[in-house]
């Protein structure tokens, strides 16, 4: 008897991490394809993404075909509820994060500009244009004529 409910438990396990990763990969998928596809990553992507994934989700239950159509119009209209939520939280969090992700782009910028201004300082660059001028010019060109 023990054996059989460890057995059971082990297979709903299985099975239930096999559902949850389609799902995970389901949406995640459609989330990016839908960003793809309008050229942006906003709250409607997400919540157009949970609509189809309820929906398509809430197909797999067994039964008859108007129970599947009944379950997956249920299952789209909780998967959108679940998602607005999400979607607005996420919008939100990037409105809030574009100021600090500016403000690393330009210290970035401003830290290339300081690199390039030392190399010249030093006169890296300036050196090696003169050496590179030198090999080009004949020798007779350099030592003046008497």
């Amino acid at each position: 008897m023990t054996e059989s409910k460890v057995l059971r438990i082990a297979r709903g396990s299985v099975l239930g991490g096999a559902k949850l990763g389609a799902f995970a990969a389901l949406f995640s998928g459609i989330l990016h394809g839908l960003a793809v596809q309008r050229n942006t990553h906003d709250m409607y992507n997400i919540v157009a993404t949970g609509t189809i994934t309820g929906g398509a989700f809430s197909l797999t239950v067994p039964g008859s075909l108007l129970t599947r159509l009944t379950t997956a119009a249920f299952g789209s209209v909780l998967g959108a509820t679940l998602a607005l939520p999400l979607g607005w939280v996420q919008s939100s969090l990037q409105e809030e994060l574009a100021p600090l992700k500016e403000q690393e782009v330009m210290q970035a910028q401003m830290a290339e500009a300081q690199r390039q201004k030392l190399s010249l300082v030093d006169g890296e660059a300036v050196d090696a244009v003169i050496r590179r001028l030198e090999g080009t010019v004949p020798d007779q060109a350099a030592k003046p004529d008497k």
